[in-house]
Protein backbone atom coordinates (compact mmCIF):
# COMPACT_ATOMS: atom_id res chain seq x y z
CA UNK A 1 0.00 0.00 0.00
CA UNK A 2 2.59 2.82 0.96
CA UNK A 3 4.70 1.71 -2.41
CA UNK A 4 1.24 2.54 -4.61
CA UNK A 5 0.47 5.78 -2.10
CA UNK A 6 4.12 6.56 -2.75
CA UNK A 7 3.86 6.11 -6.86
CA UNK A 8 0.49 8.26 -6.91
CA UNK A 9 2.39 10.84 -4.79
CA UNK A 10 5.29 11.12 -7.43
CA UNK A 11 2.81 10.85 -10.22
CA UNK A 12 0.90 13.99 -8.93
CA UNK A 13 3.82 15.94 -7.90
CA UNK A 14 5.34 15.30 -11.84
CA UNK A 15 1.73 16.18 -13.28
CA UNK A 16 1.84 19.34 -10.92
CA UNK A 17 5.47 20.20 -12.15
CA UNK A 18 4.70 20.10 -15.24
CA UNK A 19 1.82 22.32 -15.19
CA UNK A 20 3.97 24.62 -13.56
CA UNK A 21 6.34 24.83 -15.90
CA UNK A 22 3.92 25.05 -19.11
CA UNK A 23 1.99 27.87 -17.13
CA UNK A 24 5.46 29.80 -16.53
CA UNK A 25 5.25 31.37 -20.39
CA UNK A 26 2.19 32.79 -19.24
CA UNK A 27 3.67 34.51 -16.57
CA UNK A 28 4.45 38.34 -16.65
CA UNK A 29 5.26 41.23 -14.38
CA UNK A 30 3.57 44.55 -13.74
CA UNK A 31 5.50 47.00 -12.48
CA UNK A 32 2.62 49.52 -12.67
CA UNK A 33 2.62 50.68 -8.62
CA UNK A 34 -1.32 51.46 -9.20
CA UNK A 35 -2.27 48.53 -9.95
CA UNK A 36 -1.29 46.84 -7.00
CA UNK A 37 -4.30 48.67 -5.32
CA UNK A 38 -7.78 47.74 -5.47
CA UNK A 39 -9.60 50.71 -7.92
CA UNK A 40 -11.36 51.69 -5.42
CA UNK A 41 -9.03 52.47 -2.40
CA UNK A 42 -8.45 55.69 -1.13
CA UNK A 43 -4.68 55.07 -0.57
CA UNK A 44 -4.84 54.90 -4.52
CA UNK A 45 -6.36 58.65 -5.22
CA UNK A 46 -3.69 59.64 -2.21
CA UNK A 47 -0.78 57.72 -4.40
CA UNK A 48 -2.27 59.26 -7.75
CA UNK A 49 -2.65 62.73 -6.21
CA UNK A 50 1.28 62.29 -4.59
CA UNK A 51 2.56 61.03 -7.71
CA UNK A 52 1.09 64.06 -9.86
CA UNK A 53 2.60 66.67 -6.89
CA UNK A 54 6.41 64.79 -6.73
CA UNK A 55 6.71 62.91 -9.30
CA UNK A 56 7.71 59.28 -9.07
CA UNK A 57 11.03 58.17 -7.87
CA UNK A 58 12.35 55.71 -10.55
CA UNK A 59 11.86 58.32 -13.40
CA UNK A 60 15.72 59.72 -13.22
CA UNK A 61 19.28 58.80 -13.19
CA UNK A 62 21.99 60.08 -10.52
CA UNK A 63 25.40 60.58 -12.13
CA UNK A 64 28.49 61.16 -10.07
CA UNK A 65 31.76 62.87 -11.77
CA UNK A 66 35.16 62.84 -10.31
CA UNK A 67 38.52 64.39 -10.59
CA UNK A 68 40.62 63.36 -8.09
CA UNK A 69 42.63 67.04 -8.26
CA UNK A 70 38.98 68.45 -7.03
CA UNK A 71 36.31 69.93 -8.20
CA UNK A 72 37.55 73.57 -7.92
CA UNK A 73 39.86 72.84 -11.52
CA UNK A 74 38.54 75.14 -14.62
CA UNK A 75 38.95 72.27 -17.03
CA UNK A 76 36.92 69.96 -15.07
CA UNK A 77 33.92 72.31 -14.49
CA UNK A 78 33.90 72.99 -17.87
CA UNK A 79 33.89 69.66 -19.22
CA UNK A 80 31.09 68.80 -16.88
CA UNK A 81 28.86 71.94 -18.15
CA UNK A 82 29.60 70.76 -21.02
CA UNK A 83 28.18 67.46 -20.45
CA UNK A 84 25.04 68.93 -18.60
CA UNK A 85 24.46 70.98 -21.61
CA UNK A 86 24.80 68.04 -24.22
CA UNK A 87 22.82 65.67 -21.80
CA UNK A 88 19.89 68.55 -21.53
CA UNK A 89 19.61 68.09 -25.52
CA UNK A 90 18.10 64.27 -25.53
CA UNK A 91 14.41 64.75 -25.50
CA UNK A 92 13.87 62.24 -23.11
CA UNK A 93 15.61 64.52 -20.20
CA UNK A 94 12.93 66.67 -19.03
CA UNK A 95 15.41 68.68 -16.33
CA UNK A 96 18.84 68.25 -14.73
CA UNK A 97 19.72 69.50 -11.14
CA UNK A 98 23.38 70.01 -10.75
CA UNK A 99 25.84 72.18 -8.93
CA UNK A 100 25.52 74.69 -11.59
CA UNK A 101 22.00 75.32 -11.27
CA UNK A 102 21.94 76.32 -7.12
CA UNK A 103 22.24 79.84 -6.39
CA UNK A 104 22.08 81.76 -3.03
CA UNK A 105 19.70 84.26 -2.49
CA UNK A 106 20.37 87.73 -1.40
CA UNK A 107 18.52 90.90 -0.69
CA UNK A 108 19.61 93.77 -3.18
CA UNK A 109 17.61 97.36 -3.74
CA UNK A 110 15.33 95.88 -6.22
CA UNK A 111 14.49 92.17 -4.43
CA UNK A 112 16.49 88.91 -4.00
CA UNK A 113 19.81 88.78 -6.36
CA UNK A 114 20.04 84.80 -7.74
CA UNK A 115 24.01 84.39 -7.04
CA UNK A 116 25.66 80.92 -8.19
CA UNK A 117 27.29 78.76 -5.65
CA UNK A 118 29.65 77.49 -8.62
CA UNK A 119 30.30 78.78 -12.08
CA UNK A 120 32.83 77.10 -14.55
CA UNK A 121 34.16 80.04 -16.20
CA UNK A 122 35.35 82.18 -13.31
CA UNK A 123 38.33 80.70 -11.52
CA UNK A 124 39.14 83.38 -9.34
CA UNK A 125 36.43 82.90 -7.60
CA UNK A 126 36.37 79.24 -6.58
CA UNK A 127 37.75 79.57 -3.08
CA UNK A 128 34.67 81.47 -2.59
CA UNK A 129 32.59 79.64 -4.23
CA UNK A 130 34.66 76.49 -1.95
CA UNK A 131 33.81 78.55 1.36
CA UNK A 132 29.83 79.09 0.06
CA UNK A 133 29.41 75.80 -0.93
CA UNK A 134 30.52 73.89 2.36
CA UNK A 135 29.63 76.84 4.51
CA UNK A 136 25.48 76.25 2.93
CA UNK A 137 26.14 72.50 2.90
CA UNK A 138 22.33 71.39 3.89
CA UNK A 139 21.98 72.91 -0.22
CA UNK A 140 24.26 70.85 -1.52
CA UNK A 141 24.36 67.50 0.09
CA UNK A 142 23.67 65.41 -3.07
CA UNK A 143 25.54 67.26 -5.37
CA UNK A 144 29.12 68.23 -4.10
CA UNK A 145 30.97 65.11 -2.23
CA UNK A 146 32.19 65.48 1.51
CA UNK A 147 36.00 65.17 0.10
CA UNK A 148 35.45 68.00 -2.75
CA UNK A 149 36.43 65.45 -5.66
CA UNK A 150 32.87 65.11 -7.00
CA UNK A 151 29.96 66.51 -8.37
CA UNK A 152 26.60 64.70 -9.25
CA UNK A 153 24.00 65.57 -11.48
CA UNK A 154 20.47 64.37 -10.98
CA UNK A 155 19.08 63.93 -14.74
CA UNK A 156 15.10 63.50 -14.83
CA UNK A 157 13.69 61.35 -17.75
Amino acid sequence: MSQKLAKITLILIGLLTIGAAWNIQYLRFDYEFENFFPTEDPMLNFYTEYKEKFYTDVDFVLMAIKNDAGIFDEEFLQKAQAMKEGLQEIDEVDRIISPFDAKNYALGPFGPIAIPFLHPDDPSCYESYSTRIYTYNKQFVSLVSDDGKSISMIIET
